[in-house]
């Protein structure tokens, strides 16, 4: 799927921004799927601003930042970007869970996902709307 990022120049407001919302779920063989979505922008002189919502109220959340378990055992926000689709089958992973672990993989050209070093500092949300009650996350990827 092809997504328009914005440049902002400043902090975001988030209702402001396009809604990337996930309906493909190639993790789970079953038939729960919450309503999931993420916005992103760059901001300027910082890099990669990513927020992701998940609307569900019963969140498996067992991994946490030491652990070696995977992810995608959790529930959990998941995002591929290609930045350079036309010239590289390769993307970035970045999957997080409500206990604030993210795991950034790299995958793609027919090779196996490898995992690559990645820490940034998270801000939770979570709370209810309109849509229901949810869980957010929202990190940097820097430009630096």
């Amino acid at each position: 799927m092809s997504f328009k990022i914005r440049y902002v120049d400043e902090y975001p407001q988030w209702d402001a921004l396009p809604v990337a919302s996930l309906r493909h779920f190639p993790f789970t063989e079953d038939d729960y799927k919450p309503y999931t979505q993420f916005r992103l922008c760059f901001l300027a002189g910082k890099g990669l601003l990513v927020r992701g919502w998940a609307f569900e109220n019963l969140v498996n959340a067992d991994v946490f930042a030491d652990s070696k378990e995977p992810l995608l055992t959790d529930s959990c926000l998941s995002i591929a970007m290609n930045f350079y689709p036309e010239t590289s089958g390769k993307a970035l992973l970045f999957t997080m869970n409500k206990n604030n672990v993210i795991e950034a993989m790299v995958f793609g050209d027919g090779k196996p996902a490898q995992r690559i070093p990645f820490v940034a500092e998270v801000k939770e949300y979570q709370g209810e709307d309109n849509q229901g009650i949810f869980w957010s996350r929202e990190f940097l990827i820097p430009t630096q």
